[in-house]
């Protein structure tokens, strides 16, 4: 007697807070998003095959790809040791900071595709317009991302007020636009969320590939993963015209991704973060340095000023692009050196 041999499927679930590793959100759909066990599920992939992310255009221009990174419980150190190449002081002070969440952070930063596909109603313009697309979206302000509409005007105490984390954005920034699409929590990073995902599980003295922080103004190893004065075909001379091959911004993903396969980390354009700037931020342990009960002021008490931009970017030299390196401007700036990544918990917290 022949035995018929049964076959049995078996569906793997995931836990409701716990995702797969990869979102994929799609913003020429309104709801539509997809999880993925590995980047070798990403849609278009070959299995083993690395630069999926990098070759497929519709991840920098119609689709979003989140990875997910695992930081609720893990102790770290925010900061640099005294002896790091071209250490801050004031600004890189070394304290332990515990984050309370796992969080999904953007592959690479926001290009002008997506900026377009969401801020329909934006006039901004990026600067390098050369296979704009898939560059970095530049000439945007912290303030439109989250704060206010179509403008790089200051915001008003009402707007900070109600738009200033951990309230909503306004529904008509940037960040609302994103959220009422996909119906996800996205925002911008805290300093450090940033500074967790740019470091990738390395140290003082390192870049985001684990490889060592060698100089401060052009770095060998720095060269193999960000576009930044050192490695710039064009220095710091580029105009809106020039070509990303030629300099000004590199095409998002060029670089090689850091441990945690995160894209352009380390230059490119410096990144919005969602707190209020202060030198030391020792004392807040990781926490978004906006005060709750005055969201216009630190957790210091002080009033807020600039907010906190991370990674460097195109223009500046090593030294300024490592992990634990922190700047600011005004939340109205524009410029073709800033531009911005996003988060998202996502069923997460």
């Amino acid at each position: 007697m022949e035995r018929r041999r049964r076959r049995v499927e078996v569906v793997t679930a995931w836990a409701t807070n716990n995702t797969p590793d990869y979102m994929v959100v799609d913003l020429a759909a309104a709801n539509t998003v997809r999880y993925y066990p590995s980047v070798d599920f990403l849609p278009g992939s070959v299995l083993g095959q690395t630069g999926t992310i990098t070759n497929n255009t519709a991840y920098k221009t119609s689709k979003l790809v989140m990875r997910k990174i695992m930081a609720q419980g893990v102790e770290w150190t925010m900061g640099s040791a005294d002896g790091e190449t071209q250490h801050y002081a004031e600004r890189e002070v070394a304290h332990a900071v515990t984050l309370t969440s796992n969080y999904y952070i953007g592959v690479f930063e926001i290009t002008q595709a997506q900026w377009k596909n969401i801020a329909t109603n934006s006039t901004a313009a990026a600067y390098f317009t050369v296979d704009g697309e898939k560059r970095p979206m530049e000439m945007v302000c912290y303030n439109e991302i989250r704060l206010k509409a179509n403008s790089n005007a200051a915001a008003t105490s009402a707007e900070i007020t109600g738009y200033s984390w951990p309230n909503d954005p306004n529904p008509v920034s940037f960040l609302g636009l994103l959220r009422l699409k996909t119906g996800l929590d996205f925002d911008l990073p805290s300093d450090a969320q940033w500074e967790f995902a740019a470091r990738a599980g390395h140290g003082s003295g390192y870049w985001g590939d684990g490889s060592k922080v060698l100089n401060t103004d052009t770095d060998a190893n720095l060269n193999k993963l960000a576009r930044y004065r050192g490695d710039n075909p064009g220095g710091t001379s580029a105009t809106t015209s020039t070509a990303p091959t030629a300099g000004g911004t590199a095409i998002v993903g060029s670089y090689k991704p850091n441990s945690w396969g995160l894209y352009d980390m380390h230059g490119n354009v410096w990144e919005w973060c969602l707190d209020w700037y202060e030198d030391d931020v020792s004392a807040h342990g990781g926490n978004v340095n906006i005060s709750l009960s005055t969201p216009g002021n630190t957790l210091s008490g002080k009033a807020g000023a600039n907010r906190v931009i991370r990674g460097s970017c195109w223009y500046h030299p090593a030294g300024r692009t490592r992990s634990a390196h922190r700047s600011n401007d005004p939340g109205t700036n524009r410029d073709r050196f800033d531009g911005f990544r996003v988060v998202c918990t996502a069923g997460l917290r």
